[in-house]
């Protein structure tokens, strides 16, 4: 998908968050005057992958048909981040040149957050990806709402309609025709990603990379409880597989460390961090 074309530099390679829509980076490459830039892959109405390494090759595939050579600038956002690393790995292995690898707010180790992951969990964060329960007191009612009838069993497809239909009847009818959103949609899109945390329930880097940029900001609360736990005892465990790696805090939460309201900061150190690589 292309976020923006034109410019002289290399293209920039934005790999979706767990949500797996790409829209959330338009903010960032509105930032961009000097290069094109580029989502891969999103994951909305398409088929199941059947495990990371299909996951990952598809995505290397979508990007090596637009820019068949480097030097390939790629950056992951949350789960997004693991797939990142993951692709460049594999792109390095075949000879391309990565001067440039960034994550936004993951940290290397995944297992204990995806293996937590129900499907009533992917419903409740694509519901804060899309805002569609801005006001935390409704944020609040629905989420004991989800937790009183998940108990009965979160596997049960009735329940799950039932659980789209709750949260649905919350959200702003006006806000969901303004991003197609509906429950047919809303409900594969929540399987899909629920798929995707199933398929990298046993992922960890195993190969290291010369150098990561990895920015954070304030943590999700069942991640890390404070932001010296985010970085010291979750993301500085990047250093395992990375020979140098560069952490860089921006303002924000994890969900809106590029939004309106932080993208022109977070900007002011990415675009340092791609010029300090000579990219």
């Amino acid at each position: 998908m292309v976020l923006r074309s034109g410019g002289n530099k290399s293209p920039l390679w934005l790999v979706h968050p767990g949500a797996g829509e790409v829209l959330i980076f338009l903010n960032l490459a509105r930032r961009i005057t000097d290069r094109a830039v580029y989502a891969p892959h999103t994951f909305d109405r398409e088929p199941f992958f059947s495990g990371m390494e299909e996951m990952t090759a598809t995505y290397i595939a979508a990007i090596k048909r637009t820019q068949p050579e480097g030097p390939y600038a790629i950056v992951g956002y949350s789960y997004g981040g693991t797939l990142a690393f993951a692709m460049a790995k594999v792109m390095q292995s075949q000879g391309d040149q990565i001067p440039f690898l960034a994550v936004f707010d993951q940290p290397s180790y995944i297992k204990q957050r995806t293996r937590h992951s129900g499907w009533d969990d992917v419903l409740f964060t694509l519901a804060r990806f899309f805002e569609l329960l801005p006001e935390r007191e409704i944020e609040e009612h629905v989420a004991a709402q989800l937790r009183s009838i998940i108990s009965c069993n979160d596997n049960h497809d009735i329940v799950k309609d039932r659980l789209v239909d709750i949260l649905l009847a919350s959200a702003s009818n006006s806000h969901l025709e303004e991003i197609g959103l509906d429950k047919k949609r809303l409900r594969t899109w929540t399987s899909l990603v629920l798929n995707s945390h199933t398929i990298a329930v046993d992922n960890e880097p195993k190969v290291h990379v010369p150098l990561l940029e990895v920015f954070n900001a304030q943590p999700i609360k069942e991640v890390a409880e404070t932001k010296r736990e985010w970085i010291q005892q979750k993301l500085s465990r990047w250093r395992d597989f990375v020979g140098d790696a560069q952490f860089h805090e921006v303002h924000g939460h994890h969900y809106d460390l590029i939004g309106l309201d932080n993208v022109e900061t977070f900007w002011n150190k990415f675009s340092a961090r791609l010029k300090a690589c000579g990219v």
